[in-house]
């Protein structure tokens, strides 16, 4: 039987073309070696340049988007925004998510009050206190610790030991899954 290890990284790689994300990420962090194997600037530039069967991805959009957000944080101390949003429940943002396409000019935030509001980020740039397009004051009953999205789904948790799937739709978020 053969350690996997002792395979040479392109044979690594190539296994690791075959499988999920989460599973070369946990590969990844299973050995040094098996990091040094995959960390590659190589293998990841051919992984995003296959993308996936099932979707198209929009790559003049992808440079727009990553471009506008590197410009936020770059070293000119003009370009940083602190904002204030004292609407919340909460004065702690916990999570932050900007929403990915079609929704990419939306953030999704959660707070320590259980507080989840979607701001647009336009209104996040260019108002003082940006108001939210929605807010469910109630979306969980402790901290928003984390946020996940795609597409038209927000995933949040929080230490209320519950996950929650809501719907992006013109009313706001609607809760469409819950789960303990």
């Amino acid at each position: 039987m053969i350690d996997i290890t002792s395979l040479p990284a392109e044979i690594i790689q190539r296994i690791c073309e075959h499988l999920s994300i989460e599973d070369v990420l946990a590969l990844s962090n299973s050995s040094n070696t098996l990091s040094d194997c995959i960390n590659q600037k190589a293998f990841w530039l051919r992984r995003l340049s296959k993308g996936s069967n099932n979707k198209r991805v929009n790559w003049k959009d992808v440079c727009i988007a990553r471009d506008i957000i590197e410009s936020w944080f770059e070293e000119d101390s003009n370009s940083i925004v602190n904002k204030h949003c004292r609407h919340y429940s909460c004065y702690c943002i916990d999570d932050l998510k900007i929403l990915k396409f079609p929704h990419q000019h939306l953030s999704v935030v959660g707070d320590r009050g259980g507080t989840l509001s979607l701001i647009a980020l336009k209104d996040f740039l260019s108002q003082e206190e940006p108001r939210p397009l929605c807010t469910n004051n109630q979306a969980h009953s402790g901290w928003i610790w984390s946020i996940a999205c795609d597409n038209d789904v927000i995933a949040t948790t929080s230490w209320d030991h519950e996950l929650r799937v809501w719907s992006i739709c013109e009313s706001g978020l609607d809760m469409i899954s819950q789960y303990s």
